[in-house]
Formats: structure tokens, sequence, C-alpha cells
């Protein structure tokens, strides 16, 4: 089978394989789930979701949860029968590229949605010194060389499907590119007003290694930034955030909602550097049309334009610049996610 980017055939039915049901997944999980389903409900197609492992396990150890997909796989296998298609949502778990395989094996058609390439999150686990986890990617990476030919793969990018691609762990594969969603309150939201940026909001998990080093270049940059601009506030929202970081810095912890985070004339500073997939704190900035400061690694997920500012090492320099930019609002001059990517922005298929 060649390779191809491209939507899945058309089918009137899908088994959506997740770990745990919705309501038990983390809100990343949550929100591909989510996507998925609505990306196949706008082709005609319906689904029904089967979960391999019961709510109660949902935060056990590897061991346990690779077990547990291993017990809960063959009732998958009974409720479905030879030619059902099945989605497996894996995010990049190792055992469940496994469940999907030996699913494949059984006559069924299988997607594994990777979500993110095996390759580049390898490349940014060994580079932020994660031995375990590089270790997961090193091994997907292998089991989706010798995966049965009839397991197609999908991603929330081009990007990710190429850079696998080029590894050669994709030969005579079927490839599918399931762009990630804009969130809809977020499109609804008000739009900047003429005048300048008073307010920079940056999510953080300091939990997730993608998004320290980002965050310590903005803290220590901080003081020149707001010493040229006293008016101006930074808002940090997230997980595991220090209470006190300093002057002119509000931590709010955990967002309650989206619009909380974009209202206003807000721009958005995004932590992640490189690594693979699509950050949601950009997907949500383009959804709300607000400038985005982002690590040059990373701008091959974004359009270069008037509201998107790469930096490398220039971050204070390149957030003044920003904070001296009299907004217009202007669908020319909002961010997009970059064409490559295929940017749901737009008009649907």
């Amino acid at each position: 089978m060649s390779d191809d980017i491209g939507a899945p055939a058309a089918i009137s039915k899908v088994f959506l394989v997740v770990e745990t049901s919705p309501s038990a997944q983390a809100p990343g999980k949550a929100r591909r789930h989510a996507h998925i389903v609505a990306w196949l409900a706008d082709r005609d197609q319906t689904t029904e979701s089967l979960s391999l492992l019961p709510e109660t396990v949902r935060n056990a150890g590897l061991i346990r949860r690779f077990l547990g997909v291993l017990l809960g796989l063959p009732g998958v296998i009974r409720h479905t029968r030879r030619g059902d298609t099945l989605y497996f949502l894996g995010l990049g778990e190792v055992h469940l590229l496994m469940a999907a395989a030996i699913t494949a094996i059984f006559g069924r058609t299988v997607i594994y949605d990777a979500c993110d390439s095996w390759v580049l999150q390898l490349a940014a686990r060994e580079e932020a010194g994660a031995g375990a986890r590089a270790f997961m990617s090193r091994a997907g990476a292998a089991l989706q060389r010798i995966a049965p030919r009839r397991l197609a793969v999908s991603y929330i990018s081009a990007r990710d499907a190429d850079a696998d691609r080029a590894a050669g762990i994709l030969a005579r594969r079927a490839v599918h590119v399931i762009p990630p969603m804009l969130p809809e309150t977020l499109r609804n939201l008000p739009e900047v007003v003429r005048g300048r940026v008073d307010r920079i909001v940056a999510g953080v998990d300091m939990r997730s290694f993608h998004n320290l080093s980002g965050f310590e270049e903005l803290r220590e940059g901080w003081e020149s930034i707001r010493a040229e601009n006293p008016g101006v506030v930074l808002e940090l929202f997230g997980l595991g955030l220090p209470e006190v970081i300093a002057e002119g810095v509000i931590v709010r912890g955990w967002a309650p909602s989206l619009s909380e985070l974009y209202v206003g004339n807000t721009a958005v500073f995004i932590t992640n550097q490189g690594g693979s997939g699509v950050p949601n704190k950009l997907v949500e900035a383009v959804a709300a049309r607000r400038p985005v400061v982002i690590h040059h690694r990373s701008m091959g997920l974004v359009e270069p334009g008037p509201w998107v500012f790469p930096y490398e090492t220039n971050l204070a320099e390149q957030l003044s610049n920003l904070l001296r930019l009299e907004l217009e609002p202007d669908a020319s001059n909002y961010p997009r996610l970059a064409a490559s990517m295929g940017d749901d922005s737009g008009s649907q298929e």
C-alpha cells in the first residue's frame, strides 16, 4: 500500500477505541477524541466508542495499563466483525499501538492515531534528558516499522507525518492527516480593539518538560520587558506554577475557561520550543485571533505574518516589538496555522 496523506476513505460507522472512557481522559486526549468524532461526523460517519480499560485504572502504572489493554482487547475484537473500521486513539501510547497491530491481524480495518511524530517526540525527549520517555518513543517507532502494512496511521500535521516517513517507518502504509480543530468558543471571542497589547498570557504545565525552557526564558527576560513597558501584565495559567514570580506577573493556576485566557488585547506566548505535534495553546491563539510569540523551531506550525513574532535568543526584543505594535483587527493580520498542517480555520472539506 502506498503512502496516501489525506482523509480516510468514506465509511458509514467507525469504532473509536480508547484506553478509558472520554469522561476519564486527560484534557489533551479528551480534546483529540472530541475532534476526531466531530471530524468524522462532518464526513457523515457515525462513531461508537469502545473503552479498553475501566475508569478505576486510568491512573495506574504503565505495566498495569499495558496488561489491562491486552485483557480488554478480546472484548473489542468480539464486538466487531471482519471488515469493520476501528480507530485507535493512541496518542503515542505504545501499548495501544500494539493493540491496534493485533486487531489488524484479525481482519479489521485499523487506523492508529499516533497524533505526534515518533521521531520528533524522541528527539525532544532525548534533548530534555527524559530517558524513560525517550525509550518509549524509540519502542513505538520500532513497533510502527514492523506492524502489519494494513495498519494505517494518522497524525495531527503533515510535518509529523513527513518526519516519520523520512525515518523510514511508514513505507507502503496508508497515512492520514487530521489537523487540529479550532475551539468554537474562541472563534466567537470578540476581536481585539484598535490599540496596543496590554496583557501577555502564557499557559504553562510545569509537569511537562516541553514547557520548561520557554517558561524560564520568559521569566528571565520579564524584568527588562516590564521596565520598558510598566503597564503590561503577564498572566500565567497552568499547573505547578510558583505563587510569586515577579512584579507585574499574575499567577492564575488552572484556567476555568478558554475565553478567560484570551479575552481583550492579549498576546499569547507559546512556551513549547520545537518538539512534536501542535501545542494546544497555539491552536487556541489562532482561534482567538490573538498575536503570538513563538520559538523559531516551531515556526513550521504557523504562517509568517504581522502578528507572529518568532524568537531564538532575542525574546525580550521580540516582546518589546510586539508591545509597541498598534493592533489593527483585520483578517490579514491574524495568525494562521501553516497550510502544510491542514489549517481548519477556513472552510471544511
